[in-house]
């Protein structure tokens, strides 16, 4: 049986309660930066005005693009910088064409492009003093993790339990991905936990 075109919200208790009209805009919005982009131009922001007032809120949010199942750009930001239809098409635009680590999206790629959007809450501070204290204070499969010092930061979504459900490999990779020595824990270190919203669509089949 296919499976259905469309993600509905994973966890719908947390960060910016988004309804279904207010998804579809969002995705809406990373659609057509994905087609601007194809076509070789940068489109302007989205007109805010025209925006429920929600979607004008700064928000933590990530655009995550696949291709035949495939990741093909995973772009964000965990702190809440800017409008929150802005973000989404800043990053929509960023995970098809300037992702360092994946390919550029091309034409061929669109008929089986997914595109996902995971809306943050905002960062909660986790009062740790160790690695051990820090993989005792997850909750695997909820949590996304957030950490910073003076060498280097970095972020897992909480979809990345799919992939390491251990908490200490998950904080392990973590550490990896920020140039951390695993297991080294920095006197200035931060960690802040994070939940999200996802939800995704199918290119050029957004609900209306």
């Amino acid at each position: 049986m296919a499976a259905s075109p469309c993600i509905e919200p994973s966890t719908p208790d947390v960060g910016p309660l988004l309804d279904e009209d207010a998804r579809s805009v969002l995705l809406g919005v990373a659609d057509a930066t994905v087609v601007a982009g194809l076509d070789g131009s940068f489109p302007d922001p989205p007109d805010l005005a025209r925006l429920p007032l929600l979607l004008r809120e700064p928000s933590g949010v990530f655009v995550t693009l696949r291709v035949g199942g495939d990741l093909n750009g995973c772009v964000g930001s965990v702190v809440a910088r800017e409008p929150l239809a802005v973000g989404v098409a800043r990053y929509s635009w960023a995970a098809a064409f300037d992702d360092p680590r994946l390919p550029r999206l091309r034409w061929r790629d669109y008929d089986h492009l997914l595109i996902e959007i995971s809306v943050l809450s905002p960062l909660r501070d986790l009062v740790v003093s160790s690695r051990a204290e820090l993989v005792a204070a997850l909750r695997p499969g909820t949590d996304g993790l957030y950490l910073t010092c003076a060498q280097g930061a970095s972020a897992f979504l909480p979809s990345v339990w799919e992939q390491l459900p251990d908490a200490n490999e998950f904080v392990r990779h973590l550490q990896l991905k920020a140039g951390l020595s695993p297991g080294w824990w920095p006197p200035d270190m931060k960690t802040y936990r994070f939940s999200a919203t996802k939800f995704g669509c199918r290119a050029g089949r957004v609900r209306t």
